[in-house]
């Protein structure tokens, strides 16, 4: 017995000075960026301000409200300044409204559009002004997830509906010209079907708000 616990005090000793020695040479982790978190996060809120900064003439937003996208598209211009302003129009507005965006941290960089501006909080304004439900409208986003950023495009995903909203550079800053020529399209599609053709078959497309629902068998 006495042997037996001699050994085992042995075994124990030494598993003891292994680990001291291993801790002792454990190098620290190598940080692999020069910068802390924080720094990087700020270079990247920089970096997505400035890009939307750039359109001189402002953004075409390809708006749509609702998980669903039940309601279709819309479309909204805005321009943004570097003092935290955007300027914006819809195709439901009389005329520019400005209000405040912010650009944060927040499990990747997001865009808020964090004071009221008709262009933008009508998908979502409670009172429904373009109809949907009471209490949240067309569910539409003021948060949006920026995905990519670049000169030529910037990408968005709504933080509730989770849908994808492309901005390109508007060309010109005739920005009521531009959504007048989209209202006379939309007056002028007074008919609640359409005929739609795919290669050389017909089929019947029904209007509903802004989408077109179309059916039709091919090949059983």
């Amino acid at each position: 017995m006495k042997v037996k616990f001699s050994i085992f005090n042995i075994q124990l000793s030494i598993l003891m000075v292994t680990l001291a020695l291993l801790a002792s040479c454990t190098k620290e982790q190598e940080d692999f960026f020069p910068e802390s978190s924080a720094q990087r996060a700020d270079q990247t809120v920089a970096s997505d301000i400035k890009v939307l900064t750039s359109a001189q003439n402002g953004w075409l937003m390809q708006y749509f409200p609702e998980s669903q996208q039940s309601y279709g598209g819309y479309n909204v211009i805005a321009r943004f300044t570097e003092d935290g302003k955007v300027e914006a129009l819809g195709e439901f507005g009389a005329t520019r409204t400005t209000s405040l965006y912010r650009v944060s941290q927040s499990a990747g960089m997001v865009l808020t559009f964090d004071t009221y501006n008709e262009a933008l909080h009508v998908f979502s304004d409670p009172a429904a002004p373009l109809g949907g439900s009471a209490g949240q409208g067309l569910a539409g986003d003021y948060d949006f997830s920026i995905l990519k950023a670049t000169a030529d495009s910037v990408v968005l995903k709504g933080k509730a509906s989770g849908n994808r909203v492309k901005m390109v550079p508007m060309q010109s800053d005739q920005w009521e010209d531009y959504l007048a020529v989209i209202a006379a399209v939309e007056e002028g599609m007074i008919a609640r079907k359409y005929t739609l053709t795919i290669g050389d078959t017909a089929v019947v497309a029904k209007r509903s708000d802004r989408t077109l629902t179309f059916s039709y068998m091919e090949d059983g």
